[in-house]
């Protein structure tokens, strides 16, 4: 039969069943956070240094890498100085480097925009 389909539609309308209301659903995206390793903070350190973002303290250095931006540190590489960083996250691999070189991570909670 042509042209019944239109009239189902008409009448599920006053019935008030809507058509075209089902489908696929669209996600939001999550945004990856910003993470540094710990090789790009001995690389990058006496440049921070020379900026004024680090600084040099009795026991070592003092990093807060929240404000520069970074969510998570990460544990790919070796660490010599004594670092206190503030950071929101990071990994347990990175926890225990900084530890046995003498340091500490403090998780501050401040994530950036």
């Amino acid at each position: 039969m042509a042209g019944s389909g239109k009239h189902k539609q008409i009448k599920m309308n006053i019935l008030g069943i809507k058509f075209g209301k089902k489908g696929f659903k669209r996600h939001p995206v999550r945004e990856k956070p910003r993470v540094i390793n710990i090789s790009e903070i001995t690389k990058n350190l006496d440049l921070w240094l020379s900026l004024g973002v680090a600084q040099k303290d009795k026991k070592g250095y003092t990093l807060h890498l929240s404000k520069l931006g970074y969510e998570k540190l990460l544990g790919n590489g070796t660490l010599k100085d004594s670092l206190k960083i503030y950071i929101p996250s990071s990994s347990k691999t990175a926890k225990e480097k900084v530890k046995k070189a003498g340091g500490e991570i403090i998780e501050d909670g401040v994530h950036s925009v």
